[in-house]
């Protein structure tokens, strides 16, 4: 009887040992709980607790473009660029045409040489020029002076040089021509234009045979005188109607005519065989009625 009661008395125990061991578990689940059950009834949730031994959460990198007002990068700043004005043009300066009209020039009246002046001369309008005209005009009907004047408001920085036949004419209206250096003598005397090239000095922009109109005259000079023209520079020769006029030394049909000069010549250009010995310094001729121009090569410059 004392064993079995001494038995129960151990299994009572265990009994008893095991019941306080749930009743202290559920004490401590319900007290670990406490707090979440507090949270709950409040309306707040709680964050979530790590499993035990579970590694803490690691968030990725984010990958992608940053928005703008993340970055503030300020735009660079662009300035703009500088103002270039135009150059100014007078536009109200008169043409050669308006100039030759003011002072009556038989250059823009009888005849239309404004064409052939405003497309060479115009270019060089404001440069500083040396230029030698043939002929004051002392056998016009108006008398001298009209492409004098012309030449002098067209050319604002011309060296202007003349060479006048008629002597007393010159003379005359040496008073009203002191805008040029005047020579008097025969455009087809050899001796007389030599010496005008040495007191001179030549070295011409430009020469314009408006004198005498005769065959021998108009060529004469343009031999003896279109080495004096400068290279890029230009020799005229106005009135070629005289060609075909028989008081000039001209007529239909005449061999020697200063036309038909210039009609061979162009054949010698065109063969690279020039004549006469001067075209071989000329790498252009152009023509329109009753005027030619000749122009001059340059240097160094290829034409053939």
């Amino acid at each position: 009887m004392a064993t079995f009661a001494r038995s129960n008395r151990v299994v009572f125990n265990v009994i008893i040992g095991v019941v306080a061991f749930l009743f202290f578990m559920s004490v401590y689940h319900v007290s670990y709980n406490y707090d979440d059950i507090i949270d709950k009834v409040n309306g707040k949730t709680s964050p979530e607790k790590p499993a035990p031994n579970t590694p803490p959460k690691v968030e990725p990198p984010k990958i992608g473009t940053p928005k703008v007002e993340d970055t503030k990068v300020a735009a660079p700043k662009v300035e703009p660029p500088p103002k270039v004005e135009a150059p100014k043009v007078d536009t109200k300066r008169p043409s050669f045409r308006e100039i030759g009209k003011k002072y009556g020039t038989d250059k823009v009246t009888a005849h239309h040489y404004q064409h052939m002046y405003e497309k060479y001369l115009e270019p060089l309008r404001d440069q500083p020029l040396k230029m030698l005209e043939i002929g004051l005009g002392c056998d016009m009907s108006y008398g001298p002076g009209a492409s004098y004047h012309t030449w002098l408001e067209f050319f604002p920085n011309v060296d202007l040089y003349y060479i006048e036949y008629d002597a007393a004419c010159a003379e005359k209206w040496a008073a009203n021509t002191t805008g040029a250096t005047i020579f008097t003598g025969d455009q087809a005397d050899v001796p007389f234009l030599k010496k005008f090239l040495n007191e001179t000095g030549g070295g011409f922009d430009v020469i314009i045979d408006d004198g005498g109109h005769t065959m021998v005259q108009q060529k004469t000079s343009i031999d003896i005188l279109f080495d004096s023209v400068k290279p890029g520079g230009i020799y005229f020769v106005e009135d070629l109607e005289t060609s075909y006029a028989p008081k000039y030394g001209g007529g239909q049909g005449v061999a020697t005519t200063f036309v038909e000069r210039v009609k061979a010549s162009l054949d010698g250009m065109m063969l690279s065989k020039p004549t006469p010995y001067f075209m071989a310094y000329v790498y252009s001729v152009d023509c329109m009625k009753e005027v030619c121009a000749f122009s001059k090569k340059m240097p160094g410059e290829k034409y053939d």
